[in-house]
């Protein structure tokens, strides 16, 4: 039989921002990671900006925490902004801490040589 009764269970949406941080968040790190090479050599970058992401994560989360009134107001989805900001310093410390333990084996993003070994 089927219940006419709304569930009391709230349904949040897939919104365009779950979707799209996490895909700026590792083509923008790439990018980077290929720019800074062209403009600053070859000191290979990825692992430096998977730790910056980390770091950057932590800070942010550390805030969070310390002011916890500033992120209770409500996004137009039902969630907070607390909730939301969270959303992105889980998904940059997961990207981060890989790109900072493996950042060191791509040999080329974009086409731009990186980690280069030199003998």
């Amino acid at each position: 039989m089927r219940s006419d009764r709304k569930s009391s269970r709230r349904h949040f949406p897939l919104r365009a921002f779950d979707l799209a941080f996490p895909a700026i968040l590792v083509f923008g790190t790439f990018g980077a990671a290929a720019i800074l090479t062209k403009l600053f050599g070859d000191i290979c970058w990825p692992p430096r900006l998977g730790g910056t992401l980390v770091g950057s994560a932590v800070i942010l989360q550390g805030y969070l925490i310390a002011n916890p009134a500033n992120f209770q107001r409500l996004l137009r989805g039902g969630i907070s902004l607390g909730q939301r900001v969270n959303h992105a310093v889980y998904v940059a410390t997961a990207f981060g801490t890989l790109l900072w333990a493996f950042g060191d084996l791509f040999r080329s993003i974009y086409g731009v040589a990186l980690c280069r070994v030199v003998h």
